[in-house]
């Protein structure tokens, strides 16, 4: 059986597909690297925190 390479767009097809994910895995959502969001006019983003 030949692997064939994963692409971006099939692992944002199985989130969409599946937004509980990351509900039953914590420990992925935990390693990875998100970016900052900026909002602009002095609006904070708490995800940052909620997250960690």
């Amino acid at each position: 059986m030949e692997k064939t390479a994963l692409r971006a767009d099939d692992v944002a097809d199985y989130l969409a597909e599946h937004p509980e994910f990351f509900t039953t895995r914590p420990d992925l959502l935990e390693s990875l690297d998100l970016p900052m969001r900026e909002l602009g006019n002095g609006v904070a983003d708490m995800q940052q925190y909620v997250v960690a």
